[in-house]
């Protein structure tokens, strides 16, 4: 991905924003892995892959409760009933 922005002309990041980027990925990765590690000594695997499987569902879920972007699309249109595509025919909204 940074090739592809140095290619388009966007600077490259600091070594701030990379150390920063390092310490934030290692957190996510030993923390979600060890907990799936920890979990799976005391429940089934196939209800630990369960539980990683519905991950995205939860982040989805997330940036709608704690962030308000219920209903909204990355336009800022709001997505309603009366806008939603009908008969298998798909309206740009």
């Amino acid at each position: 991905m940074v090739v592809w922005l140095r290619v388009r002309g966007v600077a490259a990041p600091t070594a701030r924003e990379w150390r920063s980027s390092f310490l934030l990925a290692m957190l996510i990765f030993l923390s979600n892995y060890g907990l799936v590690f920890w979990a799976e000594t005391r429940i089934p695997s196939g209800v630990t892959a369960v539980m990683q499987a519905t991950i995205p569902a939860f982040i989805a879920l997330a940036e709608i409760v704690v962030l308000g972007l219920g209903g909204h699309l990355k336009t800022g249109h709001t997505w309603t009933a009366q806008n939603r595509p009908r008969s298998g025919r798909s309206s740009r909204v």
